[in-house]
């Protein structure tokens, strides 16, 4: 019950057995509801407007919808799916090689070592995609360019991008992670700088990253595994979340950002445009919301069950929140109310 509101989510998943086991939920960001998400063994979903379609290949994990409406979607091997009319039909296209370096290749034969492949789409157009490199495809064109080598960085030849974050207003500006290390870059991807967490002594497992939309010095990364102790704070854990506030300086500082959170992982953290800095984050047992108003993260969840969420995204437009569970289906509530109201 945030401020008095009780935020509820609803089951998404119509008649039958709701035990999908999603990895990934992608939403059209500023448009009517439009949703696609990858399944473990039941590949790709499109819903819209209440309607479910299903097209079966095998696992499907993440991606993305363009400023078409074409759905780009991550399946196993790994491949990308897309889809000109709204998922009934899906074709293979070209897809970002494993890294830009020769030293480190790909073997498709190893596509389980690979899980989701994160990307950004920018509200130009502009698409990013990273695997063990960062690759980016301008708006209108057919290719991928390759930002990144991160193999002269010394970075183990069989890691891959965990996640990417574009800032916004100057895409210049661009965040990458990967499970041991984080980096930066300012200059588009000619270099790049590394600005791994060091609290704590050397933190590792990093999940999720996410740049504040109207600051670039504001990032918040979310971390794998379990917590630990807090012993400032019983019942609380650290190293769930950390953040900086000073990400374009020549040495970031960062801090916990945990207080509130449960010992388990935080899959996924999400900031919501227009907000005061409210963030939103997946973990093994259901989704926890925070601004900069509040001094700890709050639970999120009024009617969903204490379930494991793999992935959100937020269409801007009917202000919903959209939640894949890994065994439970697909949920959607309403986000908190606007700042501005």
């Amino acid at each position: 019950t945030p401020t008095g509101n009780t935020i509820n989510w609803q089951n998404k998943n119509g008649n039958g057995l709701h035990i999908t086991e999603f990895y990934g939920v992608t939403s059209v960001k500023y448009g009517p509801e439009y949703v696609a998400a990858g399944a473990q063994d039941n590949s790709k979903f499109t819903f819209i407007d209440g309607v479910w379609r299903n097209e079966a290949t095998g696992d499907g994990y993440d991606g993305y919808i363009d400023l078409n409406g074409d759905i780009n979607m991550q399946i196993n091997f790994p491949r990308i799916h897309k889809s000109t009319d709204l998922g009934v039909n899906y074709s293979d296209v070209n897809h970002v090689t494993h890294a830009s370096n020769s030293a480190v290749t790909y073997n498709p034969d190893d596509w389980w070592k690979y899980g989701k492949r994160p990307a950004q789409i920018m509200k130009n157009g502009d698409v990013y995609r990273g695997r063990y490199d960062l690759s980016k495809k301008a708006a209108g064109a057919t290719s991928w360019t390759v930002i990144s080598d991160f193999y002269s960085h010394s970075v183990f030849a069989l890691n891959v991008l965990v996640d990417i974050s574009v800032y916004e207003k100057d895409d210049d500006i661009l965040f990458a992670a990967f499970g041991d290390r984080v980096f930066k870059t300012q200059d588009g991807g000619t270099n790049w700088t590394e600005i791994t967490p060091n609290i704590d002594g050397n933190l590792r497992g990093f999940r999720s990253i996410v740049v504040d939309p109207t600051n670039a010095n504001n990032v918040w990364v979310t971390l794998n595994g379990m917590g630990k102790d807090n012993p400032n704070s019983p019942g609380d854990y650290l190293n769930r979340v950390v953040k900086t506030t000073n990400a374009l300086s020549s040495n970031p500082t960062w801090e916990d950002y945990s207080e509130g959170l449960p010992i388990f992982l935080v899959e996924e953290i999400l900031y919501e445009e227009g907000s005061n800095k409210r963030l939103y984050v997946a973990t093994d047992v259901g989704i926890f919301y925070r601004d900069a108003t509040m001094n700890k993260w709050e639970c999120f969840t009024n009617g969903m069950p204490d379930i494991s969420i793999s992935d959100i995204d937020i269409n801007y437009c009917n202000r919903k929140i959209y939640a894949a569970s890994h065994g439970r289906g697909l949920w959607s509530a309403d986000l908190m109310p606007p700042d501005y109201a």
